[in-house]
């Protein structure tokens, strides 16, 4: 494990990690507590239109995503230091192309809405799901329309606004959803708006503040700055990551759809899936905050392809990842039964728990290959990556159906499926990173042995704790996962982080301390 990291990508990565998780860790309280309300209240069966709805209109996601990892491509060769005409360049091409980008995407969403999502959902649910698609499409284009500040906001490296703004969006509205929730009309139209604007609004409110306090050097500039040649540069990586994007979600929205086409699963089934599925997004989230604090390091090490800085960079990034999804993933393996029984009930224990055991190993074994994304992207090596993802994320549908219906496997075949696409795309890739950018495999492999000695550990905890004290109620789970964090703190400070490490995250803390 190297000793020497980057102090600037470090200090970014620090206040990055630590606002991202702040607000992840609060997402995650919030679901907690507000699922069980909502399937009470609402049923099953209609969690699980809201669910359906939800990655179906993630279609227009792909575009926003995509559009953005291409601006972090080409700007961070202009920001900041750039030459203030190709900085108005790219700001004015990417205005013209969000608009772009949110009208196809709107085009798009109105077929599946007039072609589709009637063959999707059953009759009884589906004036509710048609209310549900439409807040939610609505509110995914908006988002398309502000993602060329988001991009700015990244290419900056201050990951930590967006979360904030989102952060406090989600203070917000989960209060409102509280108090209105009673009224089924109302609160199931206001849980669609939960659900599909948290992000739109946390990220409306990040720019504003960006543009305030960080933006003079984005703040001028018109449409009339529009380039061709810089719109081709962008549309040219924007498709091909456009395509890797759309087959990344197939691995996640697919399943829902399938589960709703097979005749002997039904709404209910996607809700028993989902509540699964949604900590593993989750935890990905967090792994994603970390990777995209990483990327203006990354990428600032091509074209010139500095090896020795580059490697401590992937180090680094790979020690966080795994030290952001560790943590959570263990716990929620070792007590997926403990925690679907009190978090929702025995009825979700049998179907659910295998799920959440099966997707917490695919986070530990994919999460080192989040940062060599950024790689592939410094190096613009991305037409294999795009074929290798978009094969497994169509072989995905047809094994998941295989084993899902022909083999009568239902849920756990369907994940079974999804998780072994996902792992084999996920390192397939990362051997690719590495050829390409001439790494060694060391790189991703090294900071993980520091981190093995974890798992046993956990697990020799959970025993300790379920025979002397059983996990039987919130107090205990709430006390299990506090003694858990306490101890991965200690053994992630004395034996993962090196002496530069820990200096920076005591001055961090210092200095946050002192502000407070």
């Amino acid at each position: 494990m190297s000793k020497a990291v980057s102090p600037a990508s470090l200090s970014f990565s620090v206040k990055n990690t630590f606002a991202n998780l702040f607000s992840q860790f609060f997402l995650s309280g919030v679901s907690f507590f507000i699922t069980p309300l909502v399937i009470y209240t609402f049923g099953a069966p209609l969690f699980g239109v809201l669910a359906l709805c939800l990655q179906v209109t993630m279609i227009s996601l792909n575009f926003g995503q995509s559009f953005i990892s291409a601006l972090q491509r080409e700007g961070i060769c202009s920001f900041p230091g750039g030459s203030a005409n190709a900085q108005k360049q790219i700001l004015g091409t990417s205005v013209v192309l969000s608009m772009a980008f949110a009208l196809v995407a709107g085009v798009l969403l109105y077929m599946v809405y007039a072609i589709v999502l009637d063959d999707l959902i059953s009759p009884e649910y589906l004036i509710a799901g048609r209310h549900l698609f439409v807040i939610l499409a609505t509110a995914q284009i908006l988002m398309l329309l502000l993602a060329p500040w988001e991009a700015m906001i990244l290419i900056s490296g201050r990951v930590y606004i967006l979360t904030w703004g989102i952060f406090i969006t989600n203070i917000c509205l989960s209060l409102v959803l509280f108090i209105v929730m009673r009224e089924w009309t109302a609160g199931l139209l206001l849980l669609g708006i939960c659900f599909g604007y948290h992000r739109l609004l946390g990220l409306a409110g990040s720019t504003v503040y960006f543009l305030g306090v960080h933006g003079s050097s984005v703040s001028q500039f018109s449409v009339n700055d529009f380039s061709v040649k810089t719109a081709k540069t962008i549309t040219a990586f924007s498709s091909q990551i456009t395509i890797a994007t759309m087959a990344s979600l197939v691995f996640y929205a697919a399943d829902s759809i399938i589960i709703a086409l097979i005749p002997s699963l039904g709404e209910a089934d996607i809700t028993y899936y989902r509540v699964a599925q949604r900590w593993d997004n989750f935890i990905r989230m967090m792994v994603v905050g970390v990777s995209s604090g990483m990327m203006p390091a990354i990428l600032s090490k091509f074209p010139l392809s500095e090896h020795v800085e580059l490697s401590k960079i992937i180090r680094s990034g790979v020690k966080y990842v795994l030290i952001i999804s560790l943590l959570p993933a263990c716990f929620l393996f070792l007590y997926a039964e403990s925690f679907f029984r009190t978090w929702l009930g025995e009825e979700f224990v049998g179907t659910s728990t295998p799920l959440l055991k099966l997707l917490m190993v695919s986070v530990m074994v994919c999460a080192p290959a989040r940062i060599l994304h950024g790689v592939n992207m410094g190096l613009r090596e991305i037409k294999w990556p795009v074929r290798i993802v978009s094969f497994f994320a169509l072989l995905n549908i047809p094994l998941s159906i295989w084993l899902g219906e022909k083999l009568d496997m239902g849920l756990w075949g369907i994940c079974l499926a999804t998780v072994g696409c996902m792992v084999m795309a996920n390192w397939i890739n990362t051997f690719l990173a590495i050829h390409n950018a001439r790494l060694s495999f060391w790189d991703v492999i090294s900071p993980v042995w520091s981190l093995l000695a974890w798992f046993p550990l956990a697990w020799g905890m959970w025993k300790v704790l379920n025979k002397n004290l059983q996990c039987t109620s919130l107090i205990q789970l709430v006390m299990h996962a506090f003694i858990f964090t306490a101890v991965f703190a200690c053994y992630t400070w004395i034996i993962v982080l090196d002496n530069q490490e820990r200096a920076y995250v005591s001055q961090y803390l210092r200095v946050k301390g002192s502000k407070s």
